[in-house]
C-alpha cells in the first residue's frame, strides 16, 4: 500500500510539472528512485535498469533512426524511479500500456506532442483498479 501511495504521489507531481513546464524535475525522480531502491533492494535495481534500458532503446530508435522525438529525458528518469518502486514486471507493463494510452490520446486530440506523464498516471490508475 505504501508503494502504491508513493507511486501515485510521484505521478501526480510529475504530471503537474510535465503539463505546466514540459519537464519533470530530476530531483523528484531521484528522490523516488532512491526510495524505491531502499525499499526493494535488488528488485528495485533490476526494475530501474530494465526500464531505463527499454526507454533508452525507444529513444535511440525514434530519435536516431526516425529523427522524431517521442519521449524526453525526464520521462526516462521517471521510469527509472518507477522501475525501482514497482519492480520489473509491473513497471514494464505500465510502460507499454502508457505508450498505447498516449497514442490514443494523440489520435483523439489530433496533437503531435503531448506530455507523457498524464498517460502514465492514467494507466497506473487503471492497472491499480484491475483494468489491465
Amino acid at each position: 500500500m505504501i508503494t502504491v501511495l508513493l507511486v501515485f504521489t510521484l505521478l501526480i507531481i510529475a504530471t503537474y510539472y510535465d503539463c505546466r513546464y514540459k519537464m519533470i524535475p530530476w530531483q523528484l525522480n531521484l528522490t523516488f528512485g532512491v526510495l524505491g531502491l531502499l525499499m526493494n533492494k535488488w528488485q528495485g535495481v533490476i526494475g530501474c535498469l530494465a526500464c531505463v534500458g527499454v526507454v533508452s532503446l525507444i529513444i535511440v530508435f525514434y530519435e536516431v533512426l526516425l529523427k522524431k522525438e517521442v519521449i524526453g529525458g525526464g520521462d526516462m528518469k521517471l521510469f527509472g524511479a518507477l522501475g525501482a518502486l514497482l519492480g520489473i514486471q509491473l513497471s514494464l507493463l505500465l510502460l507499454g500500456w502508457s505508450f498505447i494510452m498516449a497514442g490514443l490520446i494523440m489520435q483523439l486530440t489530433d496533437k503531435k506532442n503531448i506530455p507523457f506523464a498524464p498517460s502514465v498516471l492514467g494507466t497506473f490508475i487503471i492497472i491499480m483498479l484491475g483494468g489491465i
